[in-house]
């Protein structure tokens, strides 16, 4: 695999040529020291070329952006993208439910692309604002719930009867907001359900720094819940190694990848199979082609049978545990096993008030609920209560070997959950 190029810019008057390096973002380090990615003008254009032609994007919308431009998803799909179509860009000062949504009723905010934990933030917003409400509000909400339900059973082309349904909702984000894309993280189920019956189209994608970023996106006309879409133009993905359940190491290849990190020859060496960046991300692929990943190869857990077991798929299996605002699962050593427990790290939703011996004893029950419903290896063994938020990246991404670390050092660790 060739060097990465020489970062240097193009003399005064002279056009820059795509080969060329536009910018060295740093990768956010959850493991080993940060790492340069040059990412090339060719780069950047060929995924946001892609993007327009996915999202369908034009001089009409009105792109609200959320993220850090040094965050390379802002930078691609808020920026570039939109600034390539003469669409209009709004960037806030501070970023809170109520900034968030004065802005887009002062726009007519129609695209937004975000990370997980803002559209989590939408999500608490609208139902504070429901629970706050007269009964009266509320039962008219839950059967308008009801009612999208309904419509959404009868096909995917009822979203814009389910948004006359919540145009009242729609209105208090600007009347205009026709898309949603979240990338960085797992979108939490329940959040893209309540999104998607109110007639939102959430559509979430996938994608990594030396990508430029975005790898693969659900198209706006026919997002698919629990996928991160399939291949955007020119990119080619494939899955490489796979288990009998068909997950295996994620490879990728197309002009928005990188071509090596900024002067390490050893780290580009080991990031390329055979012309394939490998992204170290762990999925399979349906039978349609959408991605559905199922966590980072170096997070996987391995137990003392030789079982694989994901954290991604285990923290969805356990996704409605009680006033619980994070939930990391994480591998343990196990001395009886020779092999790693599941563990789960949770953290109390503030909101809810201060962590509880009754919370805490509520949460290990419904965890031991759980765990009867499923097989063993990816039944959780422990619970450690965190306190304060899980440690995260720069691009909002939980850092589990911190989490783990900690973990196995902590001496307030509760007793093994029982497999009831």
């Amino acid at each position: 695999m060739s060097s990465p190029p020489s970062p240097t810019a193009p003399r005064p008057g002279s056009s820059a040529r795509e080969s060329d390096v536009a910018s060295i973002p740093f990768t956010s380090g959850t493991t080993l020291a940060p790492k340069g990615v040059p990412l090339t003008h060719g780069n950047l254009l060929s995924d946001v070329r892609a993007l327009v032609e996915v999202v369908g994007v034009t001089c009409e919308d009105e792109f609200l952006c959320v993220l850090p431009l040094y965050h390379v998803l802002g930078f691609t799909g808020s920026f570039l993208a939109a600034l390539s179509v003469g669409a209009t860009v709004t960037f806030l000062e501070r970023l809170t439910p109520k900034a968030l949504l004065e802005a887009m009723q002062a726009t007519g905010t129609s695209v937004v692309i975000a990370v997980p934990r803002l559209l989590i933030l939408i999500v608490k917003a609208i139902q504070s604002r429901v629970d706050s409400s007269p009964r009266s509000v509320q039962r008219m909400f839950a059967l308008l719930l009801r009612l999208a339900r309904g419509c959404r059973r009868c096909g995917r082309f009822t979203r814009g009867l389910r948004a006359a349904l919540f145009r009242q909702v729609h209105r208090r984000f600007g009347g205009r907001l026709r898309l949603l894309v979240s990338g960085g993280a797992a979108l939490p189920g329940e959040v893209y359900d309540l999104l998607d019956l109110m007639g939102f189209a959430v559509c979430e994608g996938y994608g990594l720094t030396e990508t430029s970023p975005v790898l693969t996106l659900n198209p706006p006309s026919r997002p698919r819940r629990g996928t991160v879409g399939p291949a955007i133009p020119g990119v080619e993905v494939k899955i490489v190694d796979p288990e009998p359940d068909g997950i295996g190491e994620v490879l990728v290849k197309g002009p928005c990848v990188f071509s090596g990190y900024f002067e390490d020859e050893e780290a580009t060496r080991r990031a390329f199979r055979d012309g394939w960046f490998r992204t170290s991300d762990l999925g399979r692929l349906d039978r349609d082609g959408h991605l559905i990943l199922a966590g980072r190869a170096d997070d996987m857990i391995v137990t003392g049978g030789g079982k694989n077991v994901y954290p991604v798929e285990v923290e969805y299996l356990y996704r409605d545990l009680p006033q619980v605002k994070e939930l990391c699962i994480v591998g343990v050593p196990d001395s009886a096993s020779a092999g790693e427990a599941v563990w789960a790290v949770i953290a109390r939703d503030d909101t809810e008030g201060p962590p509880t011996e009754t919370w805490k004893r509520e949460v290990e029950s419904a965890v031991s609920a759980i765990s009867r419903q499923l097989p063993p290896h990816q039944r959780v063994r422990g619970v450690h209560f965190w306190e304060g938020e899980l440690p995260r990246t720069s691009t909002l991404k939980v850092k589990r070997k911190q989490v783990r670390e900690r973990l196995r050092s902590a001496g307030g660790t509760r007793p093994p959950v029982g497999d009831g």
